[in-house]
């Protein structure tokens, strides 16, 4: 595995308790808007997303020879694994400039405004020099074909506007549904948008390319599933941590991590080369 690769590596683990401090410092100024959904849900897929790409990159760089998969493909799929990092942050930033841009009263006069605007900055240059370093360590690039960069566009458009024009859950609100569907759309804005990306950012003709749609594995179906039945289950006790579902609270402390990584599995699994689709399955047999 080449060495900028290795390099990439040290500094996603040199970038990840820089970014966790940011959104610790944020998250002790209680800004109204990114405590709530989609806005706050962005955010903790997207740090799940982080976590899961820093796992892969790290399987993938210090064990490079995983059956199945030729040098050249490995190599892309560790690229891969960095720059679906960046996209990560660079699309809760996006929430974040989202939520601010709605809500301008709320910030623009605070005493903590210029806290606020330096933490997010350090997250800025975060973002930016990570993603130096992944187009450093892909000096050839092949240009991806023109209905790719098509569908890559109108994901993140569509990502965009649903950040936008989605209504906002917040702590006024008590619908379980209305909360559902916030947390969904949180979740869509942020695996869609990359699934489309990767291929487009990082193209390569010996990466496994045989299917652009969802889910195309039963084991991405499965992870799919297990996801969001434990998922619902958390947000039964969430409702109903009150009532009959209080003991059930401690719960939901470890339930979370788990449901995050199953459902970034279930929608990345195929562009960072983690599974194989059944039509390649039959070409290869």
């Amino acid at each position: 595995m080449p060495n900028s690769l290795k390099l990439n590596l040290v500094a996603m683990f040199g970038f990840a308790p820089a970014i966790i401090l940011a959104e610790y410092k944020i998250a002790q100024l209680r800004v109204s808007p990114f405590g709530q959904d989609p806005c706050d849900a962005v955010w903790h897929f997207a740090l799940f997303v982080m976590l899961f790409t820093l796992v892969v990159s790290t399987l993938r760089t210090i064990r490079p020879d995983r059956v199945g998969a030729t040098p050249g493909a490995q190599y892309v799929y560790v690229i891969r694994s960095q720059q679906a990092f960046v996209l990560a942050l660079l699309i809760a930033l996006s929430a974040d400039i989202v939520a601010l841009t709605r809500h301008p009263s709320m910030w623009i006069n605070a005493d903590w405004r210029n806290h606020l605007l330096a933490w997010l900055s350090v997250l800025v240059v975060v973002a930016a020099g990570m993603e130096l370093l992944v187009r450093a360590g892909q000096p050839t690039r092949p240009h991806a074909e023109s209905w790719r960069r098509t569908q890559a566009k109108l994901a993140s458009l569509l990502a965009l506007a649903a950040l936008i024009f989605c209504p906002e859950y917040g702590s006024a609100v008590n619908s379980t549904t209305a909360h559902v569907l916030t947390v969904m759309v949180g979740g869509l804005v942020v695996f869609i948008p990359i699934h489309y990306l990767l291929p487009v950012l990082v193209p390569h003709e010996l990466a496994d390319e045989t299917a652009n749609a969802f889910f195309s594995t039963t084991a991405e179906w499965y992870a799919l599933l297990i996801g969001t039945a434990m998922g619902t289950f958390a947000f039964w006790i969430d409702a109903h941590r009150t009532g009959a579902a209080r003991p059930l609270l401690p719960i939901l402390r470890f339930v979370g991590p788990v449901i995050g990584l199953l459902i970034v599995y279930a929608f990345l699994a195929e562009p960072l080369g983690l599974t194989i689709s059944r039509k390649g399955a039959k070409e290869s047999a």
